[in-house]
């Protein structure tokens, strides 16, 4: 079976398996809840909830809040989009 990227609900979408992914040259599609990761933005450590503030302010189209550029710890670029809840319905 060959893929170029891989679609993730929540319960998957967790650093130490988008990293195995990427080490196999394929792209994460995934959601994501504000739990407990963090995400390298600016010179620091962020969650979702200081990252999606800053979006709001910047941007905002249809069901899509916003988007923000971060990396995982681990250095791997990301590409966040806050969705409003009613698009996922």
């Amino acid at each position: 079976m060959q893929a170029d990227y891989v679609l993730m609900d929540t319960w998957f979408t967790r650093a130490p398996l988008i990293e195995e992914i990427h080490r196999k040259g394929l792209f994460v599609i995934g959601l994501v809840k504000d739990l407990k990761q963090r995400y390298r933005y600016a010179d620091g450590l962020a969650s979702l909830t200081p990252l999606h503030s800053i979006c709001r302010k910047t941007q905002k189209r249809g069901d899509i809040l916003g988007s923000v550029y971060a990396q995982l710890p681990c250095g791997i670029p990301l590409k966040i989009e806050f969705v409003s809840r009613e698009f996922n319905r």
